[in-house]
């Protein structure tokens, strides 16, 4: 039941996973890490690369699976410490993808809009850029921007299931973007964050004031592209919560934690992007 579908595991630091199924892959960046599983590593991307995950965060591994990877019918990604509740069960793909376009995690609710919310922890610049560049480059996502950015809800974690060929447009949508954003940029990084301190070092939360935290701004405009990708070109998404497994809190209460900065807005099962789009069925 599960030879059709490789679920990609990104990771950046060592750690045990907490799924043995060896449909799932683990994908590493630029860093040298140590798993203690059977389950397959993949090292991804170049030391030559003069931006790689550190900017990208799994987008960077992503962009490899689906550069060098004979991928299977059925593609999924999801975090070293976050996996959907169906862990090593994972369920039959053929049978969900027979009404459902997408496998997604459980949408959170924030208090704040999408792009307010994201102004509290990164500088919103970025955001209203990816904007302008989708407007520019691919303006046959621009309504499903608005909508996004208006909504206060999203799909977290850029963690999902989709078909192959959906995958392939997924990749190419994200990295068109983020490409685009660091050639209007440049790959100074540091240097924009410093230069803005502002903006970047300055937010309400804390921990997020750091150069090694913002640096992650691919990362964190992918999570929010991702969610405009999924709103234009899918209907309706099986959803399933999220398991966070970590060892910075108790154990036991993370594993019954769903979401971090948000709370979820239903229950394992359908999610209906048509309630978000326009009379037309256009994003």
């Amino acid at each position: 039941m599960n030879g059709n579908v490789d679920i990609f595991i990104g990771a950046y630091k060592d750690f045990v996973p907490r799924v043995t199924n060896d449909a799932y892959k683990i994908i590493v960046g630029n860093h040298d890490i140590s798993v203690d599983s059977s389950l397959k590593v993949i090292k991804c991307g170049s030391k030559d690369d003069v931006l790689d995950d550190r900017f990208y965060s799994e987008i960077y591994m992503l962009k490899w699976v689906a550069d060098n990877v004979e991928l299977k019918k059925y593609v999924g990604y999801c975090h070293y410490r976050k996996y959907f509740s169906f862990m090593d069960n994972i369920p039959d793909l053929d049978e969900i993808f027979e009404s459902r376009d997408v496998v997604a995690a459980s949408p959170i609710k924030q208090k704040y809009k999408v792009i307010g919310n994201y102004s509290l922890c990164h500088n919103v610049d970025d955001l209203l850029l990816a904007g302008e560049i989708i407007r520019d480059e691919y303006p046959e996502y621009s309504s499903s921007y608005i909508n996004v950015m208006k909504s206060n809800q999203m799909f977290p974690y850029n963690m999902f299931i989709m078909k192959k060929e959906d995958f392939i447009e997924y990749i190419n949508f994200i990295c068109g973007v983020l490409e685009s954003y660091v050639n209007r940029v440049g790959t100074d990084i540091e240097g924009r964050i410093l230069s803005n301190k502002d903006k970047y070092l300055e937010k309400r939360l804390k921990n997020n004031n750091t150069v090694e935290y913002q640096y992650r701004i691919g990362g964190y405009l992918a999570e929010r592209l991702t969610n405009v990708f999924m709103h234009k070109r899918f209907n309706i998404a099986r959803t399933y919560k999220v398991i966070i497994t970590e060892n910075k809190v108790n154990d036991k209460e993370n594993e019954k934690r769903i979401g971090e900065t948000g709370k979820c807005i239903e229950d394992e099962g359908k999610s209906d992007f048509n309630a978000c789009k326009d009379n037309d069925g256009n994003g």
